[in-house]
């Protein structure tokens, strides 16, 4: 397959001899260039780019308050996990869903929707006086934040033509979520110990109803496929609700089991049928699509023949490695911290800080050279990075009380592999699909995302336990020997789930100039 250049002229990537992916940028459904004044662009792109800050920002946020709502719901113990687990859970069961509604429906419209309401659910979530009530606006959170990050992401390819504004607009989605992650864990340590819990609920809120008025003003309004009145392909799409029920469905159950796993609340046999279902239903999600695809009349949710590309079906394993090993690592990093060597909540926070602040002054180094070199030396660059961070807490020459400054801190910096994998994915995603499903595209790297999320976690947790052990007391003691071991063991795993990745990068991806 020859390299995908950098042109305006149609072309294609194929997926085999008979099932083409056109990527054309002359149509009529082509991208809708802004031809307004730079300070126009970005403040579009700063807009957008709010999406992904917000949605991190929620779930860091959250993660550090955790005992605090805990203590005001006085939720119990074995239930706290579902207080995080519930905004994951629907984020990542309905993005691919939402994703398909916003090519169709409109990307501006489906974003305005979304952050109309993860600003009211927002707002509301501490007022819930119950912990049901509370769930349910966790809930409302999630699905409102699946339909503005891959609707956000839509806007940018299709607005932007591929070059270095294109560049800029995926470099800074993804420095925004840095900032998110960063204001998340500062919002959550500092603001809810000198004002409220709730002051991290309502500042968010108070920034979407921002984004939501600047959007409706600056987003431009592309057309519609569905009121396409010069008939086509287009104007025929429908949304496939079979098929995105099925899915969300099968994805939903997916991330239960995972998370089950972590938390090991369940008994095993319940775990297994949960996965089976899962299993069974995304089984019938791909039989249902390739059913429609095969009909002239409907159109699917996503056309399974995509992924006889090569190329395509392995970025999604390439993002599922890598982020599940760093989310595992950063999981594993806070228990070092806080189990073994005693740190507090605030304490660990300022140590992890230094991984935000350098993702995000990497997004923005990366954006003027990300188009003069080849997009495959980045993907090495970033992955060399991915491995040596939780090799630093893995290798046993480490001892476990090494000055921060020798082994923390470089290890937080090289933080920025996840904000460079993210951005060159993204960019090749783009690439790879048709202007018309560029929403959708973003749904399934999204789903990449939380998948291998929630994979990593709870594959890394079973080699902990396996070299750790079960403690007598149910809980690891301080500086225990054992708990060292298998805090060792998991970063061991994460290394490995990255080595995968660069070796699927390598044998797929080495012959990919640009993209």
């Amino acid at each position: 397959m020859s390299s995908l250049g950098r042109t305006r002229a149609p072309r294609r990537v194929m997926a085999d001899e008979t099932t083409p992916l056109i990527v054309s940028y002359d149509t009529k459904h082509s991208i809708h260039t802004l031809r307004k004044s730079a300070a126009r662009q970005i403040l579009l792109i700063a807009t957008l780019s709010c999406a992904g800050l917000l949605n991190i920002f929620t779930v860091q946020s959250t993660v550090i308050i955790l005992p605090l709502v805990v203590r005001y719901l006085s939720i119990p113990t074995n239930r706290q996990q579902l207080v995080i687990s519930t905004y994951s859970i629907a984020s990542g069961c309905l993005i691919l869903l939402w994703g398909r509604i916003a090519d169709i429906y409109g990307r501006k419209n489906i974003f305005l929707i979304g952050s109309i309401m993860f600003a009211l659910a927002t707002a509301a979530a501490p007022f819930a006086c119950s912990e049901v009530m509370f769930y349910f606006f966790r809930i409302l959170q999630g699905c409102s934040s699946a339909a503005t990050v891959p609707s956000a992401i839509g806007v940018i390819t299709t607005t932007f033509l591929p070059g270095k504004m294109r560049d800029y607009a995926y470099v800074s989605f993804t420095a925004a979520c840095g900032v998110g992650s960063v204001l998340g864990n500062i919002s959550g340590g500092f603001i809810g110990s000198y004002l409220s819990w709730r002051w991290t609920f309502w500042i968010p809120a108070c920034i979407a109803s921002l984004v939501t008025l600047t959007g409706y003003f600056i987003i431009p309004a592309a057309k519609n496929p569905k009121n396409d009145s010069s008939g086509g392909e287009d104007a025929h799409q429908h949304v496939d609700w079979t098929g995105g029920m099925l899915v969300s469905a099968g994805v939903a159950l997916l991330l239960i089991g995972l998370s089950q796993v972590h938390d090991n609340d369940w008994s095993g046999w319940r775990i297994v049928i949960i996965f089976i279902v899962s299993a069974v239903l995304l089984q019938a999600f791909v039989l249902w699509e390739c059913n429609m695809e095969d009909s002239a009349e409907c159109s699917p949710l996503m056309k399974m023949s995509m992924f006889r590309n090569s190329k395509f079906s392995a970025a999604f394993v390439i993002i599922g490695c890598f982020y599940g090993s760093f989310n595992s690592f950063l999981v594993f990093a806070s228990l070092f911290y806080q189990d073994y060597l005693g740190f507090t909540v605030l304490e660990t926070t300022t140590r992890f800080l230094p991984a935000g602040i350098v993702g995000v002054l990497a997004c923005f180094a990366m954006a003027p050279i990300l188009s003069l070199f080849p997009r495959f030396y980045f993907l090495l660059f970033g992955m060399a990075c991915g491995i040596t961070s939780p090799l630093l807490f893995a290798l046993p020459n480490i001892p476990p009380f090494t000055p921060y400054w020798l082994r923390g801190f470089p290890a937080m910096c090289l933080c920025l592999s996840a904000d460079i994998i993210w951005p060159v994915m993204g960019l090749f995603m783009s690439q790879s699909v048709p202007q018309k499903s560029q929403s959708l595209a973003a749904g399934l790297l999204q789903t990449a995302n939380q998948v291998g999320r929630s994979m990593g976690i709870a594959v890394s947790a079973a080699v902990q336990l396996a070299f750790q052990g079960q403690p007598e007391s149910g809980h690891p003691l301080l500086r225990d020997p054992d708990l060292l071991r298998g805090l060792r063991a998991a970063q061991w795993m994460n290394a490995g789930l990255v080595m995968l990745a660069l070796g699927v990068a390598v044998i797929f991806f080495r012959d990919v100039e640009s993209f």
